[in-house]
């Protein structure tokens, strides 16, 4: 396995620090030696394991839903004025005015990906959010050969679990997990909906780097747990296990030498 090294930011209010961020890699860009970059971006993709009555049944599979992929240079832009997603009677992601867009620089030295949408939710609208936008952009690092920089943002408005507000409004650090727990409606549980516990990842960040190829996956919500659907004799019939990714930007990079990327963040997120 490749080794990694992953130098995080900080995450801060600032706005002016992406500016800073991006001016200060810019300035080295033209300097470093050509990384070719491919880019892809999408609104949600995930997975539900269901198992009854003690029976393992076969994953179920969704997405990626409208996705945008960019491969060695040039731009693409996919976008939905809605997507809805139902996998076995339950409701797992809406959302409306999804866009994401990639790009790879024409000489194979830079890349951007993001994602966006408007009003959404998940798992039958236990979480729900008014505007959602992840941005992931990376280049070589003009004064370090063996580094490439990265640079995320994400903000997510009015985010909800179970009708309630996430936290206090504010920044927050990279990986971020919040408890879900409450019901969500299943058309196919004979009760109507199904208990769920979890938790929900603010901008899981999944690297590998270390070498000639390797790759920058931002997660901007990523939910974990498991669902029950109970009988009326309160009896579980069926778990369902959910891993669900939504706004996921990721830019992969090759180069003819082992290369590290260092993430240099400046995220903030408001309730």
């Amino acid at each position: 396995m490749h080794a990694t090294r992953n130098n995080r930011g900080t995450k801060t209010f600032a706005a002016t620090l992406l500016a800073v961020a991006i001016g200060l890699a810019s300035t080295g860009y033209a300097q470093a030696q050509s990384v070719q970059f491919s880019s892809e971006a999408d609104s949600d993709s995930g997975t539900a394991t269901q198992t009854l009555l003690g029976l393992l049944q076969s994953p179920q599979n969704w997405g990626p839903d409208d996705q945008s992929q960019t491969t060695t240079s040039g731009s693409n832009d996919q976008t939905a004025p809605s997507i809805d997603e139902d996998i076995s009677g339950v409701d797992v992601f809406e959302s409306e005015d999804a866009d994401n867009s990639t790009d790879a620089g024409a000489t194979g030295d830079q890349a951007d990906a993001s994602s966006s949408s408007g009003s959404g939710s998940a798992l039958g609208g236990l979480i729900s959010w008014s505007n959602l936008s992840i941005q992931l952009s990376c280049l070589p690092d003009g004064s370090i050969s063996d580094q490439i920089d990265c640079t995320t943002y994400e903000s997510v408005t009015n985010l909800l679990i179970n009708g309630q507000p996430a936290a206090k409004a504010g920044s927050f650090a990279a990986g971020t997990s919040i408890p879900v727990s409450g019901n969500i409606p299943d058309t196919n549980c004979p009760l109507g909906t199904d208990s769920f516990t979890g938790n929900v990842v603010l901008d899981n960040s999944i690297l590998n780097s270390g070498g000639e190829q390797g790759s920058d996956n931002e997660i901007g919500m990523q939910i974990t747990g498991t669902a029950t659907c109970d009988t009326l004799g309160l009896v579980p019939l069926y778990t369902t296990a959910y891993n669900e990714q939504i706004g996921a930007p990721r830019i992969s990079y090759e180069y003819t030498a082992q290369k590290y990327i260092v993430e240099k963040q400046v995220n903030y997120y408001y309730y």
